[in-house]
């Protein structure tokens, strides 16, 4: 989470070198960036399904390889805006089947009661490389170029297939999970059938998570809230240019930002461990002040009064991501957990593409960065009424069709027994 979260706010640092090399616009370089991003939560139904099919380790070691090569083969082919995004794909798939499968694992090895604590405190290592790799890949270009920091910021990247090798498998029939048997099913034809029986139960069960009411309208607020999050990276050193500030000055916001939001998260955290996470801790309290942030930090102050606010919007930002995103588990049952987590991650992809591409448009079509921080201030005040449904429907509903039919099983099998 480290590396991916962190190559994510670096992009903002090469924005404006890649527009003027290029000779393109501010939108297609901000497309190209939710490209990486956005596919690497898009794919994550599909990797869902590689889990049956290869180890976590094969997948992980695979998708570290993939994210360096993509930063390595644009340092060496950077003449169209075509390879960008070609290489921006690529580390975008890495990314995704290296470390947001990892939320879904999480279920194997902790109890359901200590997931969201959990999910919230691996969320904090989002913020610690947003603080930490912005620094290091303008380091890169002030010494090195554009092109040979790209290199030297993939073989950082490889770093990943470290963690891929050392992963381990996740213990079975642990925490009343569903006992692997070895042996393969078998139709009446002598067939193997196990692997069209996985593809049947997992259509089946993706759509059967909207039963549950709470987590429809938790998704919504997360797909905002990443949409806010993903134009605060994106452009936040080009608003800092934009007001005037000094280049050092303004690639510091993103490292000030990013601390701010590793705060909000460990916020978060105490928040999970004291049970006083919540709609109102998470986002009706956050997401205001966030807009309110966005609105003042677009008008031209000093480097210090811009630091403050950029602090104060990451810490919301921060505490609004994390909270959101660990209460996923409890508004879902057990059975559907991943294919929640799934789905979340999916839309926030989806928000990712949006948010890279509008805030692009908005930052074209007006010639400034700071109509893309108002914009984001009237996104935080029209997510407000949501997050005040979401208070009012904040019990969630567990019982589905899916853990009805689980229930049953278990019965059965106890009574087999």
């Amino acid at each position: 989470m480290v590396l991916f979260s962190g190559s994510v706010k670096s992009n903002g640092v090469i924005l404006d070198d890649l527009v003027k090399r290029l000779g393109t616009t501010n939108t297609l370089v901000a497309g190209a960036f939710a490209l990486q991003n956005g596919i690497a939560y898009t794919i994550t139904p599909f990797t869902v399904l590689l889990f049956t099919v290869f180890t976590n380790r094969q997948v992980c070691v695979v998708g570290g390889m993939m994210a360096g090569i993509g930063y390595i083969y644009l340092g060496f082919n950077l003449t169209s805006i075509l390879q960008v995004y070609a290489a921006y794909l690529i580390s975008g798939i890495g990314y995704g089947l290296t470390t947001l499968s990892s939320y879904i694992i999480l279920q194997s090895y902790f109890k359901d009661q200590n997931l969201p604590l959990v999910i919230s405190f691996v969320a904090l290592f989002d913020f610690v490389g947003i603080a930490a790799l912005p620094p290091v890949l303008q380091y890169l270009r002030s010494n090195y170029g554009l092109e040979n920091s790209l290199v030297l910021f993939g073989a950082i990247m490889w770093n990943l297939i470290v963690t891929g090798v050392a992963s381990t498998e996740p213990p079975k029939n642990k925490f009343n999970l569903k006992n692997v048997k070895d042996t393969k099913d078998k139709n009446s034809n002598g067939l193997n059938t196990s692997s069209l029986k996985t593809l049947e139960t997992y259509l089946r069960n993706t759509f059967s998570v909207f039963e549950h009411t709470t987590f429809r309208l938790v998704l919504v607020v997360e797909i905002v809230g990443y949409y806010l999050f993903v134009s605060w990276a994106l452009f936040l050193v080009s608003l800092g240019t934009t007001l005037g500030l000094t280049e050092v000055e303004a690639v510091s916001l993103s490292s000030i930002g990013g601390t701010g939001g590793l705060v909000g998260r460990i916020i978060a955290t105490f928040l999970f461990i004291f049970n006083k996470m919540n709609a109102c801790t998470s986002s009706l309290i956050p997401i205001p002040i966030a807009g309110f942030t966005f609105f003042v930090i677009a008008f031209p102050s000093s480097y210090y009064i811009v630091s403050i606010l950029t602090f104060l919007c990451g810490l919301c930002l921060g505490l609004n991501s994390s909270g959101v995103f660990g209460l996923i588990p409890t508004t879902v049952c057990r059975d559907h957990y991943k294919y929640a987590i799934s789905y979340e991650t999916f839309f926030m992809g989806v928000a990712t593409q949006i948010s890279g591409l509008l805030s692009g448009c908005i930052r074209d079509i007006t010639g400034s960065t700071i109509y893309v921080f108002l914009g984001n201030a009237c996104v935080c005040l029209l997510l407000t009424p949501l997050v005040i449904l979401w208070k009012c429907y904040e019990k969630p509903k567990l019982c589905c069709a899916l853990s009805k039919i689980d229930k049953n099983r278990k019965v059965m099998n106890n009574d087999e027994e």
